[in-house]
């Protein structure tokens, strides 16, 4: 996260934004928002109710996120955080219970999914990211206990 722009006629900041598959896009927070940036380089957000902009360029689709009036800013905890398999965990590997673990923490974080959201997605389904670029928006809307404003951030975040 790098934050390039601060208090430049309507715009608080432009913060560079690294998504967790890699992917960077800008973030436009407006003064008439009057957000407050309380987070740092590292953290795990989800951001709710936030504007997604997208054009076609020569090279696909281009993104941009800017804040809306009704924007939350929300840490998520514990994603991304991988602990090593203790000597009685290996066991579980062999009844594929780690192997659901390793497939729901890599749902966890995209698009601000929470564990109950990477949840109703495998359920539905859906158990990798590559998954998720495959589907198409309708497709994440249509599944039972994810929200819209997260389908829409899993798109804008995996295309």
């Amino acid at each position: 996260m790098k934050i390039r722009d601060i208090s430049s006629g309507k715009r608080d900041s432009i913060v560079d934004i690294k998504l967790s598959n890699g992917k960077r896009i800008d973030f436009t927070i407006w003064n008439k928002h009057d957000i407050e940036i309380d987070f740092q380089i590292g953290d795990k957000l989800r951001l709710n109710e936030v504007r997604l902009k997208r054009w076609e360029t020569d090279h696909g689709y281009a993104h941009q996120l800017s804040s809306t009036k009704d924007l939350t800013i929300v840490p998520i905890e514990g994603s991304g955080v991988q602990r090593p398999l203790e000597e009685d965990e290996e066991d579980e590997c062999v009844s594929g219970e780690s192997e659901k673990a390793h497939d729901i923490d890599q749902l966890i974080g995209v698009g601000g999914a929470t564990k109950a959201d990477a949840e109703a997605l495998m359920e539905s389904g859906y158990m990798t990211t590559a998954d998720l670029e495959n589907a198409s928006l309708d497709d994440l809307r249509s599944v039972s206990g994810l929200d819209d404003g997260t389908a829409l951030r899993i798109k804008a975040e995996l295309g």
